[in-house]
This record gives structure tokens, sequence and C-alpha cells, in this order.
């Protein structure tokens, strides 16, 4: 063997390339599979409202229920009433992004005893599969339209009740959405 066999900077140095491929993990979480991408500065799960922050509510979905047990026709999200709501009926950004990203055309604000709710009612077939879904409630004009507390903490939680076409409960969750940082 000769130098130049050993010296990687020698312009007769024979380089050598194996081909090798193996999966990688970008998140330890369960993630959608997403017709189109967006590339924000921190992750998903790293994103932290502040005190008075204007945000929206965005959100991933699972749902544990078999598509050949139920199907999900209606989801009802409790928010927390320690942040501001506009004083509005109908959210007209309200989508369910997977796949497919379909616009869900009933979505209503609601307040019931001073609770805060949001029903979303995607159009038929649009969620058959179960999948996780990206979840985001939001107005076209205004798109952060929601205030969060005043407060710091990561003690606001939302809870969501699905239903099926027959108005029975298929599921219930209770998710911490975030922290708010102080």
């Amino acid at each position: 063997m000769n130098d130049r066999d050993s010296d990687p900077w020698s312009t007769d140095y024979r380089f050598t390339i194996s081909q090798k491929s193996s999966d990688i993990t970008i998140a330890p979480y369960d993630l959608p599979d997403l017709n189109d991408l967006t590339f924000n500065t921190l992750s998903f799960y790293d994103r932290k409202a502040r005190i008075g922050d204007k945000i929206e509510y965005y959100m991933l979905l699972k749902p544990k229920t078999l598509p050949s047990d139920y199907q999900i026709d209606r989801l009802i999200f409790r928010l927390p009433e320690e942040f501001d709501y506009p004083a509005l009926s109908t959210l007209n950004n309200c989508r369910m992004i997977g796949k497919r990203s379909d616009t869900i055309p009933n979505c209503k604000l609601n307040r019931i005893d001073r609770r805060t709710y949001v029903t979303a009612t995607p159009e038929p077939g649009t969620y058959d599969d179960h999948a996780i879904k990206i979840i985001r409630i939001s107005m076209n004009d205004v798109p952060d339209l929601f205030t969060a507390p005043m407060l710091p903490g990561d003690h606001y939680n939302i809870s969501l009740s699905m239903y099926d076409a027959d108005d029975v409960l298929v599921e219930k969750t209770h998710i911490n959405m975030t922290d708010v940082l102080g």
C-alpha cells in the first residue's frame, strides 16, 4: 500500500460509499400523516403561550375507539374558562388536518353555565378512519382569536367528548393543552 492510498487528502484517494437505510424518530409521539407541511421554529409540543398572548387552539386528536366499533360524527371541546373568548357563535376556520385538510363547516362556540364549548361537526365521511389528526380552531380573518390567561401554569385543561350519529358518547378525554408561561 502506498501513501496515496491511505492519504484522504490525495486526489487519487479511493473513497468507498455504502448505502444504508434506517428509520429515524422525529418525535417520541404518534404524529398525523399530513398532506402539507408547515415549518415552525418550535416543535408542536414545545409551543407555549405567554400571559396575555393571542392564540389559536391547535391540537392533536387520536381517538382510541376503532372505526369498526363507532363512527365519530361530532366533537365537543370544553375549553378552559381562564382563557378569554370572542363574542362569536360561529367559527369559520375549524380544520381537521391529516392526509386531507378538511374544513369543518359546522363549528360553533357556545357558552353554557359559564363554560365555553366548541362543537365541531365534520362533513360525513371525513373522519371515518379515526386516524391521528391536527385540529385547528380559529377564524380566517383573525387567526389568533383567543387570549391566554393572566396567570402562568400548566393546569389549563380541555375536555373532548366524541359522539356518534345517534348522539351516543363514544369517547371522552381530558388533556393538559399547554403551559402558560409567566
